[in-house]
């Protein structure tokens, strides 16, 4: 059983069956499989009692600590108030911003560890208890065609590039998006369970792939969505607002 992942501007044989699992696929069952719409989740960036963040993306996003709310006081309260929000926030911060490190169980966790405590079991988690059918489709389609093929705007051929699941997760230099969440559990190979090994990580590039037919041609500039872009638009101003106050203080 095999399962590929391309992202934006790969190719894979047409004649592999092909599952949009982003929030821009026009089929609602792999819709279900979007960050955007998982959820409630529960979060711990605090050494303190769990919190409920309204959906998965805004849980993910709104662990990262950015230098302009390293103090504590304003993290609690941008965080609180990210987790919140109904409407998923890609960028909280902007497209581009690097975030300082992942805070969890009060703990500072770095880009890749962060993927191993909080990205990838959060995400599982939401999968096994809001898309169990879906999933289930998933794993059918799979049995069936013995491969398939998983399209993320974070996902690229790792197959090509001669990588394991694992180095996928300890890969540094490329994102990981759900679909490589979802490979994981399609081929039970649930990388996050094993202990975390800071050694592996290693900074590999891996360009677009060049193999059969295009699928899901796409630019940077179409990355987003409709509501995505919307949802940004409406960040920013919030931003700009509390830098204002900032100023004003």
């Amino acid at each position: 059983m095999t399962v590929y992942l391309i992202g934006p501007g790969d190719e894979i044989d047409s004649k592999i069956v092909t599952i949009n699992v982003t929030s821009r696929t026009k089929k609602p069952w792999s819709k279900a499989f979007s960050p955007f719409y998982l959820g409630p989740v529960s979060v711990t960036p605090f050494n303190e009692k769990e919190l409920v963040s309204k959906n998965f993306e805004n849980a993910w996003q709104y662990c990262k600590v950015y230098q302009e709310y390293e103090q504590e006081n304003k993290f609690r309260k941008w965080f609180l108030k990210g987790i919140k929000n109904p409407k998923a926030v890609r960028f909280p911060m902007g497209r581009g911003a690097k975030p300082l490190y992942s805070l969890w169980k009060g703990k500072h966790l770095q880009y890749v560890e962060a993927r191993f405590r909080i990205y990838a079991p959060l995400y599982a988690w939401c999968i096994e208890n809001y898309a169990q059918e879906e999933f289930q489709r998933l794993k059918n389609l799979l049995t069936k065609h013995h491969k398939i093929a998983l399209f993320d705007f974070d996902g690229y051929d790792y197959l090509r590039a001669g990588f394991t699941l694992e180095q996928v997760m300890y890969n540094h230099s490329m994102k990981m998006g759900h679909g490589f969440v979802l490979a994981m559990m399609l081929t039970n190979n649930r990388v996050w369970e094993q202990d975390f090994d800071e050694n592996k990580i290693f900074h590999t590039i891996v360009g677009k792939s060049k193999i059969g037919k295009k699928l899901f041609k796409m630019n940077e500039d179409d990355e987003l969505n409709s509501i995505e872009k919307e949802n940004e638009k409406e960040n920013e101003k919030e931003n700009e607002k509390e830098k204002e106050k900032e100023k004003e203080k």
